[in-house]
């Protein structure tokens, strides 16, 4: 028996390029494609937020204290960016453990020296098909859904394994290989 070590980027790698590949042939599951984030229900929970102002390590402390991979970034309350424990990789290098007097707005800074505030959000209008087209595009993890893009206040998240499940639980009901 032959075992392949493939690491999560590649796993997620294949599963994206599926998926997207699955998603641009008009054949391929369209009721799926076409439904709304509304219409399935997805995405509404609530989401983690840590002000831009806070320390940085208390974005890191609510991640594990509600066991989750990313906090959204809110400023004035509207929301401005993420923060995710990739981010942490990218930052323990460069700070050490000396992340005490970082704020998470330094840290977004250090991290994304060209657009420090990117944040992918869509409202809960936007079909499965367009979101999971932007996360293949992107290759982010998650988007945040927001009632109205304008005001930019977080009413949920959906993520790329939600989708995935959810597109898999209707394979496995239409019994498609």
């Amino acid at each position: 028996m032959i075992y392949f070590l493939v690491s999560f980027p590649a796993i997620m790698h294949l599963f994206s390029t599926w998926v997207y590949r699955l998603l641009k042939n008009p054949d391929s599951l369209s009721s799926f494609g076409e439904s709304t984030l509304k219409s399935v229900g997805m995405g509404y929970r609530d989401v983690v937020t840590v002000s831009s102002s806070s320390p940085a390590i208390r974005a890191f402390e609510l991640m594990e204290k509600h066991q989750i991979s990313a906090v959204g970034v809110v400023k004035d309350g509207r929301l401005v960016g993420s923060v995710s424990d990739s981010d942490v990789r990218q930052v323990v290098p460069k700070k050490g453990f000396k992340m005490y007097g970082i704020t998470v707005d330094d840290l977004l800074k250090q991290i994304h020296k060209d657009e420090p505030y990117k944040i992918v959000a869509v409202e809960d209008t936007a079909t499965l098909r367009d979101v999971f087209m932007l996360l293949c595009q992107k290759q982010i993890h998650r988007v945040y859904l927001v009632q109205d893009k304008d005001q930019m206040k977080p009413s949920g998240v959906v993520t790329f394994k939600e989708l995935l499940s959810h597109l898999l639980s209707l394979v496995k009901r239409l019994d498609i290989h």
